[in-house]
């Protein structure tokens, strides 16, 4: 890897030549921002700072604002450039505004699916517990996973939240959506079917039932539920959903092991 940081001071010109290399990933401008800058720029009051204008292989990869506000102040400023041809570098970035995942990854439904994404690594590694997580996923894996699964995140986001606009919001989508995610692979649609039939009620003393009057309570209780726990109590349904089990009290004791979704019965 190589690496080249100078201070330099950029001219309009070569700030728009710089804007003409953007890679596809950069956010949406934001033209307030833009503004703001420029008019910092013209009073005099724009400082140098760590926040380094960033070139991967010749292409913008940081720094688009504050290059949009040179050539909008048209005054030449000092910047912090550094030039390498790492092209993993795009993925650890933050510049004032945090850089989130959903920027780095380039998708739709940004934030959502990052929700899912993370409940769905976090399971997969044994990183969450019905409190939380016990470590924080990895942002270069994240971002790499939701890259290489977003068809799948995506068609899972948009099943749940076409349920939100027919019913109630029961629990956190991202819990709901995770558990479709998840349980795809060995049940199909199964975890769909279950999903909706909690969304949309049943009958009395069915498990989708009573899972949906569970989430209904935790919803008017006093304290914030965890998206782990939710998720944790529709893992512990469906396994009985699918197996025929039955449930008493659907809730998860301090004790228990986080729940891990079970393998379909052979016939």
């Amino acid at each position: 890897m190589k690496v080249t940081v100078d201070i330099v001071k950029i001219t309009p010109k070569q700030a728009e030549e710089m804007l003409g290399t953007q890679v596809k990933e950069q956010r949406p401008l934001r033209d307030l921002h833009v503004q703001s800058l420029a008019n910092d720029m013209k009073a005099g009051n724009f400082r140098l700072s760590a926040d380094a204008i960033v070139l991967i292989k010749g292409a913008l990869a940081n720094g688009q604002h504050r290059l949009w506000a040179v050539v909008e102040c048209n005054q030449a400023q000092p910047f912090l450039l550094m030039q390498t041809d790492d092209d993993e570098l795009y993925k650890v970035l933050d510049c004032g505004l945090r850089r989130s995942v959903a920027d780095a990854a380039h998708i739709s439904n940004g934030c959502s699916v990052t929700a899912i994404a993370s409940l769905v690594m976090g399971y997969r590694k044994g990183l969450i517990t019905q409190h939380g997580y016990t470590k924080k996923n990895n942002r270069i894996e994240m971002i790499e996973f939701i890259q290489a699964h977003n068809t799948k995140l995506q068609e899972a986001h948009c099943y749940v939240r076409s349920l939100l606009m027919k019913t109630q919001n029961l629990c956190p989508q991202s819990a709901a959506a995770a558990l479709v995610f998840l349980a795809s692979d060995q049940h199909g649609n199964k975890a769909s079917e279950f999903i909706g039939m909690v969304y949309h009620g049943g009958e009395a003393g069915t498990l989708t039932n009573d899972l949906r009057e569970r989430f209904i309570k935790m919803r008017m209780t006093k304290g914030q539920v965890v998206s782990q726990y939710y998720l944790a109590l529709l893992i512990k349904t469906f396994n009985a959903f699918v197996t025929g089990s039955k449930l008493g009290v659907i809730k998860l004791l301090d004790s228990e092991s986080y729940p891990q979704i079970v393998r379909p019965r052979k016939d």
